[in-house]
């Protein structure tokens, strides 16, 4: 039996229908309303899917978080295989650490300065380029980030109490990067392999996918960050800086799809990628360790 950890049924819908097709018995966890007890072993899954945006939580769900991680530990500890584990939404789960990891790797990601005081913000953007925007350390959502022209403007946000932390209390102080063509980029991974891209334009408020190919080196460099965070499924997003044309990583996901304007021709892949996984039967040594 796999078991599908998720917060949205139309997404996943095709995927139900997909495994529906091949006979694989699978039920729908929701993360926002659930419990496990410690002391209880969870259901003999074969395969735990999980695939929960950590920005559900940042947005609505609080505690959702920390509650994931926890029962990701639980089924890892009792030697569950899960896909996107304790490790891999640890990084999915806090914007800080992916930028830590892009340091480490090497590569591009937006001038960035970590706070956790309210204090504090002014002075890390004086240390950016303006325009700047603040985002939330924890939840990773893509969205929804104001930039601020100057300091001033900043301030004036601040005083105004428009400006917040994130759900605990860490944001991250960046500088907003205009785009060459316009668009926030996302390809889409499974085990490593290239699965699809699609772009949406940074003005389009009704967020729909435009399909395309990423560069081979996009592709690359995509399968190696999701590699190093230990998400078996999942993607990054990036765009293009119009200042020196670099390509930026803005984000590391254990989801594939922006909203249901994002419609996948076909989900037979991903199936046949978490039936292979199952077949494997050799669930990870939980560690805690990122």
């Amino acid at each position: 039996m796999f078991a599908i950890y998720h917060e949205h049924p139309d997404w996943f819908r095709p995927l139900f229908q997909e495994l529906d097709r091949r006979g694989i018995v699978h039920i729908p966890i929701n993360p926002v309303v659930h419990r496990f007890n410690i002391a209880v072993p969870p259901a003999p899954y074969e395969l735990f899917f999980n695939s929960t945006p950590a920005a559900t939580f940042e947005q609505a769900y609080r505690s959702g978080i920390s509650y994931t991680l926890n029962y990701l530990a639980h089924l890892e500890v009792n030697g569950i295989r899960v896909i996107n584990g304790y490790k891999a939404f640890t990084y999915a789960a806090s914007r800080a650490l992916q930028l830590i990891l892009l340091e480490s790797l090497g590569l591009d990601y937006p001038a960035s300065v970590v706070v956790n005081q309210l204090s504090q913000l002014t002075a890390a953007a004086g240390t950016l380029r303006f325009p700047v925007v603040i985002k939330h350390a924890a939840g990773n959502s893509i969205g929804g980030a104001i930039p601020f022209d100057s300091a001033a403007a900043l301030q004036e946000a601040i005083a105004a109490g428009s400006v917040t932390l994130g759900p605990d209390h860490t944001a991250i102080v960046q500088e907003f990067i205009p785009t060459t063509d316009g668009y926030v980029n996302r390809v889409v991974m499974l085990g490593g392999k290239f699965w699809y891209a699609f772009r949406i334009a940074v003005t389009d408020t009704s967020r729909t996918a435009v399909f395309f190919t990423p560069p081979q080196a996009v592709i690359a460099e995509a399968a190696y960050i999701l590699q190093h965070s230990s998400i078996d499924v999942g993607s990054v997003t990036w765009l293009n800086d119009e200042r020196d044309g670099k390509v930026l990583y803005l984000g590391i996901h254990t989801d594939i799809t922006f909203n249901t304007a994002t419609p996948i021709a076909s989900f037979a892949p991903l199936a046949d990628y978490l039936v292979e996984e199952a077949a494997k039967q050799q669930p990870p040594v939980f560690s805690t360790s990122v």
